[in-house]
């Protein structure tokens, strides 16, 4: 029979029946007493104010629904609301987790709902515990509830409590663009200088995510700007990296190194050419940015403006005074990378700087004309040839050897003539078997057009052939005769 007035309570708290939960207590019912799901009373009173409280405000937003309702939903609330103050009145422990392990004032923090974490606060509530690895405070401003912030602030809970290992309250307002949150945590003395696990201050998250304000307001509070996370990474190289450039003029002028590198060796700059960042990258030089600076690999600025085609950054970089002429960890130099992506835009920009267009790399293996062709790039091996480049042919016996070759001279000399060809190819032009590639590249021709043939008749070149209407040169060309008479072979065979 005890069991009953215990269900009883239960049950008259999730419906926020006020005059059957006073019986139940009159009648010495257990208000910590857990049910089968979990759940206390007081539990299941604030999910009844909850759900009650929610319904309310789309009833305020709703014109049409607002006279008819709002009267009743707000009497929902307060006949839950008044069911909480009798149990806690009674003694409920305000700080028993319910069925997903949460406090009754993680979830009013978490939904808004202030008048209930005044309430709870007022009875005892643990506000600065850390649940399911979260703080009240932090659900709080993750929903952009400020009333209830500021209530937990005045309560005097710890601000800059983190969630377990990592980010404070006043991270996650910059990383959910919580400006009014924000605001009220730097008032209440948040640590601007904080840093999560991996090092991370709210600095670099408001310079990562292009958050003006924050950032303002941040150095305003004395936030440091040349504080790195574990990967070496500065707030100027998270601005960098979105182009944020207002950010970056603000970071400059509080004294943030431009030079500072992160754990490969990038700085900055790199990462305004990687983000293609032209207005950062202006900044960064006027700034005093070393242009010449190498990062992984010994790759410079520019080998990173060539693969990222960036044409904007490479001209900034030239004017600047980069080195056209460095070499990378592989020995390449930015003329040797240009070729490598087949950018000839990038190639023409550092030959105007002073490039050596007949430089071998730094094992003295391959010019950039060689490479060209080694890569099969006749259009790249064309403008090179124009600029006034020689094949040196240090691996003629290897490149003669390649298909490419063979293919990328045809086309090049085919476009050039043959006293260009003279010139450029000198006595290695007897290397170049023009007749092999002209056969080479017929054959290829004939590949792609008798694969289409094929996808179209359904693998039936017997039947499409005859009724194909083709001139005597393509039929030839195709040796379509050759073709009929082997199909016709195999079928009689068949």
């Amino acid at each position: 029979m005890m069991e009953l007035p215990n269900e009883f309570l239960c049950f008259s708290a999730s419906c926020g029946n006020v005059e059957d939960l006073k019986l139940a207590l009159a009648a010495g019912a257990d208000v910590n007493k857990v049910v089968a799901e979990g759940d206390t009373a007081l539990t299941l009173a604030h999910r009844g104010y909850g759900r009650s409280f929610q319904l309310l405000r789309k009833a305020r937003d709703d014109a049409k629904q607002k006279e008819a309702w709002v009267a009743s939903l707000e009497s929902s609330c307060s006949g839950f609301y008044r069911c909480m103050e009798l149990l806690l009145e009674a003694g409920a422990d305000v700080n028993k987790s319910d069925r997903s392990y949460s406090t009754a004032l993680m979830n009013a923090a978490s939904n808004g709902h202030t008048e209930c974490v005044k309430l709870l606060l007022k009875a005892g509530a643990d506000a600065n515990k850390l649940i399911k690895q979260t703080t009240v405070l932090i659900q709080a401003v993750r929903g952009g509830h400020t009333d209830c912030v500021e209530v937990l602030l005045k309560a005097g809970i710890d601000v800059d409590r983190r969630r377990h290992k990592s980010w404070t309250a006043l991270m996650i307002a910059v990383a959910e663009r919580r400006t009014d949150c924000f605001n009220l945590l730097l008032k209440a003395g948040a640590s601007v200088n904080k840093e999560s696990t991996y090092g991370k201050t709210a600095l670099m998250m408001a310079a990562g995510l292009g958050e003006l304000d924050c950032l303002e307001l941040l150095r305003k509070a004395g936030s440091s700007v040349n504080t790195c996370d574990h990967d070496g990474e500065t707030a100027l190289m998270q601005a960098a990296k979105i182009g944020f450039n207002k950010g970056v003029e603000i970071l400059l002028k509080a004294g943030a190194d431009v030079n500072n590198a992160d754990v490969h060796g990038d700085t900055p700059v790199h990462h305004a050419v990687i983000s293609d960042a032209v207005e950062c990258l202006s900044l960064f030089i006027n700034a005093g940015a070393d242009v010449n600076k190498a990062a992984t690999n010994d790759r410079t600025l520019l080998h990173r403006a060539v693969s990222c085609r960036s044409i904007k950054c490479l001209s900034l970089l030239l004017k600047a005074g980069a080195d056209v002429n460095k070499f990378d960890s592989y020995g390449a130099t930015p003329l040797h990378r240009a070729v490598d992506y087949d950018t000839t835009k990038c190639a023409s920009l550092l030959l105007e700087a002073g490039a050596d267009v007949n430089s071998d790399d730094r094992d003295g293996v391959w010019t950039p004309a060689e490479m060209a062709v080694r890569s099969f790039f006749p259009r790249m091996l064309s403008f090179l040839l124009h600029v006034g480049t020689r094949l040196k042919m240090k691996q003629a016996t290897y490149l003669c050897g390649m298909p490419a070759f063979n293919q990328c001279c045809f086309v090049v000399l085919a476009a050039m003539g043959e006293d260009i060809a003279e010139s450029c190819f000198g006595r290695h032009k007897n290397h170049f078997n023009q007749e092999l590639a002209r056969v080479h590249l017929q054959s290829q021709c004939r590949r792609v057009i008798r694969r289409h043939l094929l996808s179209v008749s359904k693998f039936n070149l017997l039947i499409t052939i005859p009724k194909l209407s083709l001139p005597e040169p393509i039929n030839e060309f195709l040796f379509i005769e050759d073709i009929k008479e082997s199909l016709q072979d195999q079928s009689e065979s068949e």
